[in-house]
C-alpha cells in the first residue's frame, strides 16, 4: 500500500483519494511525514515530537 506513496510528490487531493480508497491509513501517513523530518531534520527531536504525534491518531 505505503509503497507507492511519496509524501515529497503528493498533494492533499492525492492523499484524500488514497485515504478513501484504503490504500493509506492516518497513522502511515503520519508515520511517513515523521520519517520525512527525521531524515531532513538537523535539529534533532527539539523539533518536533514523534510520539506525540502518533498518540493524538
Amino acid at each position: 500500500m505505503m509503497e507507492h506513496f511519496r509524501v515529497e510528490e503528493t498533494t492533499i487531493a492525492d492523499i484524500h483519494a488514497s485515504y478513501r480508497a484504503g490504500a493509506i491509513t492516518c497513522v502511515q501517513l503520519t508515520q511517513a511525514y515523521l520519517d520525512r523530518i527525521a531524515a531532513y531534520d538537523q535539529r534533532g527531536e527539539m523539533a518536533h515530537e514523534r510520539n506525540l504525534a502518533l498518540a493524538i491518531l
